[in-house]
């Protein structure tokens, strides 16, 4: 059996030309549907309107997102509808009822007085400090 010389020399050719290979690109979608996720989470979050309004998560409602409008539920396809986030505030001064000790009145101009101490001391309820409360819904939006 001979060489043949056109074959012995030659180098075997490279086929990783290009760096945008099927696992790259698989790779690529899947890291778009997981930062998707962990956007959509962190922008929808207790830290985020506890950061933007100030307030600690006690004071933060959020009700879950239906999911009713997804393509893949029940009837499969697209459903022309979207949910979009409604975020409300309520400040209140109102005091702690539920502390035995404090108890409220009217002031003779018909302001209301609170006292925290069993009515030794009184103040107007509108120099009492805020507590500001942060309500996420959803709202369906068609399409």
């Amino acid at each position: 059996m001979a060489l043949d010389p056109m074959k012995a020399d030659k180098p075997k050719e490279d086929h990783k030309s290009s760096t945008w290979d099927l696992g790259g690109i698989v790779g690529a979608v899947i890291a778009l549907f997981v930062l998707n996720g962990v956007w959509h989470w962190a922008w929808y979050s207790k830290l985020r309107y506890s950061i933007q309004y100030e307030v600690p998560f006690s004071q933060i409602t959020i009700d879950k997102e239906p999911h009713d409008c997804e393509f893949l539920k029940a009837p499969i396809g697209e459903k022309d509808c979207h949910f979009g986030a409604e975020v409300t505030t309520t400040t209140t001064t109102e005091p702690d009822t539920e502390n035995p000790s404090v108890r409220t009145t009217h002031n003779g101009i018909g302001e209301t007085m609170v006292s925290f101490d069993d009515g030794k001391t009184w103040v107007a309820k509108r120099s009492l400090p805020t507590k500001t409360f942060v309500y996420l819904s959803w709202k369906k939006v068609e399409d």
